[in-house]
Parts: C-alpha cells; structure tokens; sequence
C-alpha cells in the first residue's frame, strides 16, 4: 500500500515500480482505482474513467469532507438512478486480474449496479436484507476474464434504494499470487490530510498490505513553511494510527 499526493496519483513512477515487481514476483493483481471523473480529478496514468449523472464527491485535502473516506482519499455519492461510471484502462488487462472488491456505502438504501465488460454483463445487487446485517463494506465480484473495460450502471430495484456511494474498487487475482500493488494519492494530500480518511483502518483491515509506504509530507509545509511541531505531530499520530492495523 504506497500512499502519496500528486505524484502518486497519476501513477507514472509508482506504476512502473509496480511493473517491475510483478515481473519478477508474480501478478497480483492492478490494486486499487478509483472513477476519479466523479470527483473532478484526473485518473493515474493507465486508464482514463467518465461518468453520466450528477455526483457529490470529497477528497482528504478538503478541510471538512462531506462524506466518509478510506484508502483512496476521495470517495463519490450520487442520488441519480440512473447514474453511471466507466473505468477503461489503455491496454489490455491480465487474464487472471478476475476479482473486483468494490469498497461502497452497503446498506437498504443503496442503488444496486449493473456491470459490463467487453465480454459479459453481472448483476449486482450490493445488499441483501437476508446476510448483509453487519456485513463488511465491500462486494467482491467475479469476472470470466480480466478486462479493461468496467462500465458500471446504478439500477434501483426496490422503493427503498435512493442512494450510491462508492470508496474504490480493488483488482485483484482470486488466487493470491504474486505482488497486489496499490497506489493510492491525492494532489495536494500530506499527513494532515490523510488523518481525515476516517475508513482507512477499517479497508486496511480487508485489503491486508504487509507494509505501507507513506509518501507525503512536502504538502504540510510548501505553501506556508514548515510547522515543526505540528509536522512532527502529524507525522507521529500517522503512525501511530498505522500501528493499529493489525
């Protein structure tokens, strides 16, 4: 799990890092993206995503977010039924990157999805009122193939549905082999910023890193100079929240 800022969002070093590893240790999977259109911001560098619909959004940089996030540091909401985003990447995806665990708000109100790819369409119906009762916040979801297309469609199937919220979505190989890198940043983040992801221990907690690389910091101080104390403080209460990852 690398977390960073601008540099980190866009992918390009972490990306080929990535590349690298899963050359020589195996593929793991494309780790966690994001239908960043939905929160007026760019992509990383290896898919571009669209939507339809209006969306609310917030990032980890905004003062006070309005909605709660995890370990992208930007998460999306909309009202709109008939909302929809799309994830494309620019080159074919592996064959075995079949496993999509989709970080959503999960509860009776949310909007279910459906999703094509270039080879088929799943239904997904995102809670179920028969097991989902303190159920994690995530879906997995099993493809045929992998693919690099990802359209997503809200349908709202029962009254009481209204809403969509989603945190991020993790590909992944089912089979647990090889190095599952995610890069996950926000322009402008520092370790201020990252405090605020109020979901982060919990995602932790089911996407399991062995290690987290922080990448951050020039972003508490660039525009203001540095505040040592509270850059040290910051710093520390990072860490420290880390150390409950467990």
């Amino acid at each position: 799990m690398h977390i960073g800022d601008s540099h980190v969002q866009a992918d390009v070093f972490t990306g080929e890092l990535r590349n690298l590893l899963q050359q020589s240790f195996g593929y793991g999977g494309r780790g966690l993206v994001f239908p960043y259109s939905t929160g007026h911001t760019h992509a990383a560098i290896d898919y571009a995503t669209t939507h339809t619909g209006r969306w609310l959004y917030a990032k980890n940089v905004e003062q006070s977010p309005e909605l709660p996030m995890g370990t992208t540091g930007v998460s999306s909401k909309t009202y709109d039924s008939a909302a929809s985003f799309t994830i494309k990447f620019k080159t074919a995806q592996r064959p075995e990157f079949t496993r999509l665990r989709i970080f959503l708000s999960k509860t009776e109100e949310s909007y279910d999805l459906v999703l094509k790819t270039n080879h088929e369409t799943i239904n997904i119906d995102v809670y179920d009122k028969s097991k989902d009762i303190g159920v994690a916040n995530y879906i997995d979801v099993d493809l045929e193939k992998g693919d690099e297309l990802l359209a997503f469609t809200l349908q709202k199937n029962a009254p009481e549905q209204k809403q969509f919220e989603i945190y991020g979505i993790s590909i992944e190989n089912p089979e647990d082999k090889g190095i599952l890198y995610h890069s996950v940043g926000i322009n402008g983040a520092g370790y201020y910023s990252v405090l605020r992801e109020n979901l982060l221990l919990e995602q932790l907690s089911y996407l399991k890193p062995d290690a987290v690389i922080l990448d951050i910091g020039a972003n508490d101080y660039w525009k203001t100079g540095i505040n040592e104390s509270a850059y040290i403080g910051n710093m520390e209460k990072m860490v420290a929240l880390l150390r409950k990852y467990d």
